[in-house]
């Protein structure tokens, strides 16, 4: 027999899950897309930052830990910010300067992998050991930036890198996220990736 999960828990793994199908269209599309051109990729990280900034700033009212405490609050505030700024300064240079894409798409995506990645985890480590799926996300993210900052490839390898960090953070989101839904019993919830 199945216990009934608290309120809170319910909505709460709502978010990991919608991020995680979020992440997964992400892959899917720059997998089974042949362009592989700095547009395109600047195009689908706007698109996926600006839809999950919008996710994350939707969803902390509503999170039983960011009721509970001003830091979680504020740092899922923070996370949905620069995920809405990093989507449209993407979408801004694909529409508008198309040509100039090349050179915005590593350090645009990099800087705001970074400090989403950072935000992460400055959440999972301030939720203690609840808090790493938080973290291992948040460290993904912050992979994602340092590979595209350090690895002197191309946009067809980067853009590409961006397709694989979807996959991996798709993969781990859902489970998380289900994972926190299926969970029948009273033992407390582990904090899932809300940033």
């Amino acid at each position: 027999m199945t216990r009934e999960l608290p309120r809170e828990r319910l909505r709460d793994w709502t978010l990991p899950v919608l991020r995680g199908l979020l992440a997964g269209i992400l892959a899917l599309v720059i997998t089974f897309s042949a362009d592989h051109t700095p547009a395109f990729g600047l195009g689908i990280w706007g698109s996926y930052a600006l839809l999950q900034g919008l996710m994350v700033l939707h969803a902390v009212p509503r999170s039983s830990e960011a009721r509970g405490s001003d830091s979680a609050a504020a740092l899922g505030l923070a996370s949905g910010i620069v995920g809405l700024a990093s989507g449209v300064a993407a979408g801004a240079v694909v529409i508008a300067a198309p040509g100039a894409a090349l050179s915005v798409l590593v350090p645009l995506i990099a800087v705001s992998a970074a400090v989403l990645g950072g935000i992460e985890v400055a959440a999972g480590i301030r939720s203690g050991p609840a808090g790493r799926d938080a973290v291992t996300v948040g460290g993904a993210t912050v992979l994602l930036a340092a590979l595209l900052a350090f690895v002197p490839a191309g946009p067809v390898v980067w853009v590409g890198l961006l397709g694989a960090y979807g996959a991996v953070v798709a993969v781990f989101l859902l489970i998380a996220g289900l994972s926190l839904k299926w969970d029948g019993s009273t033992a407390p919830a582990r904090k899932v990736p809300s940033a």
